[in-house]
Protein backbone atom coordinates (compact mmCIF):
# COMPACT_ATOMS: atom_id res chain seq x y z
CA UNK A 1 0.00 0.00 0.00
CA UNK A 2 1.37 3.37 -0.98
CA UNK A 3 1.57 6.23 1.45
CA UNK A 4 -1.38 8.57 1.04
CA UNK A 5 -3.63 5.86 -0.40
CA UNK A 6 -7.04 5.82 1.33
CA UNK A 7 -7.65 2.70 3.41
CA UNK A 8 -10.95 0.84 3.55
CA UNK A 9 -11.93 -1.42 6.43
CA UNK A 10 -14.89 -3.81 6.13
CA UNK A 11 -16.38 -5.17 9.37
CA UNK A 12 -18.60 -8.17 8.67
CA UNK A 13 -21.17 -9.55 11.12
CA UNK A 14 -21.29 -13.34 11.12
CA UNK A 15 -24.34 -14.84 9.41
CA UNK A 16 -25.63 -16.60 12.51
CA UNK A 17 -25.98 -13.41 14.57
CA UNK A 18 -29.46 -12.21 15.45
CA UNK A 19 -30.71 -9.87 12.70
CA UNK A 20 -32.49 -7.57 15.13
CA UNK A 21 -29.39 -7.23 17.34
CA UNK A 22 -26.28 -6.14 15.43
CA UNK A 23 -22.94 -7.23 16.87
CA UNK A 24 -22.10 -4.73 19.62
CA UNK A 25 -18.38 -5.48 19.39
CA UNK A 26 -18.28 -4.47 15.72
CA UNK A 27 -20.15 -1.26 16.49
CA UNK A 28 -17.64 -0.39 19.21
CA UNK A 29 -14.72 -1.25 16.91
CA UNK A 30 -16.15 0.94 14.13
CA UNK A 31 -16.52 3.88 16.54
CA UNK A 32 -12.97 3.37 17.84
CA UNK A 33 -11.45 3.29 14.34
CA UNK A 34 -13.39 6.40 13.29
CA UNK A 35 -12.24 8.26 16.41
CA UNK A 36 -8.56 7.27 16.19
CA UNK A 37 -8.09 6.90 12.41
CA UNK A 38 -10.53 9.32 10.74
CA UNK A 39 -8.88 8.82 7.32
CA UNK A 40 -9.91 5.14 7.27
CA UNK A 41 -13.23 4.43 5.53
CA UNK A 42 -15.06 1.95 7.79
CA UNK A 43 -18.08 -0.04 6.58
CA UNK A 44 -20.21 -2.37 8.71
CA UNK A 45 -21.74 -5.23 6.73
CA UNK A 46 -24.46 -7.56 8.03
CA UNK A 47 -24.19 -10.89 6.22
CA UNK A 48 -27.29 -12.54 7.64
CA UNK A 49 -28.59 -15.75 6.09
CA UNK A 50 -32.29 -16.55 6.06
CA UNK A 51 -33.25 -19.68 7.93
CA UNK A 52 -34.83 -22.43 5.85
CA UNK A 53 -35.82 -24.59 8.80
CA UNK A 54 -39.33 -24.62 10.17
CA UNK A 55 -39.43 -25.94 13.72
Amino acid sequence: MQRGTPMELKLIALPWSAYERPAAALGVLKAYVRAHRPAVDVEYICAYLPSTRSW
